[in-house]
Parts: structure tokens; sequence; C-alpha cells
């Protein structure tokens, strides 16, 4: 009995260290889309503008953002950055 529990863990422990050997892993692209409704306040702070300032600035962030994992050689010596695009819509 203790043979074949010895003979399984051998070929178990070998099956797993074989698994470990691909180099072609193929990584999540993990994107994320966000939307984002501002809302605020402008402080008067030259009273040059004052007229300026009517209103509660309100509007819309849209974004886009992509994680790297190094698949390209440039991601990794930038230090895997995330990259994307934002657009603020917003009204004063």
């Amino acid at each position: 009995m203790n043979k074949w529990i010895i003979v399984f863990l051998c070929l178990a422990i070998a099956k797993a260290s074989l698994a470990q050997e691909s180099e072609n892993i193929k990584l999540p692209v993990v994107r994320n889309f966000e939307a984002s409704y501002l809302y605020g306040t402008i402080l008067e702070h030259n009273p040059d503008i004052a007229h300026l300032i009517t209103d509660h600035p309100s509007g819309v962030m849209l974004r886009y953002n992509r994680k790297t994992y190094g698949e390209k050689e440039w991601e990794s010596r930038y230090n895997y950055p995330d990259w994307g695009n934002y657009s603020s819509l917003s009204r004063p």
C-alpha cells in the first residue's frame, strides 16, 4: 500500500512540475471603462473674475484604461504602466 502512495505522489509532483514550463502564457487583457458625474463649486479667489463665476460647474468624465503585463519590452521597462484616455465634458 505504501508503495502505491509513493508512486502516486511522484507522478503528481512530476505532473505539477511540467505544468509550470509553458512560456506562452496568455495573460488576460484588463480594460476599464468609466463614466463619472461631476459637480462642484468654484471659489472666488480673484475679484477680477467674479463675473465669470455664475453657477456650480457640472459635467461628465469618460475614461478608458488598459493594464499592461510586460508582453512587450517597453511595458517592463516602464514598470508595467496602465495607459488610457479620458475626456471631461463640463459646463462652468
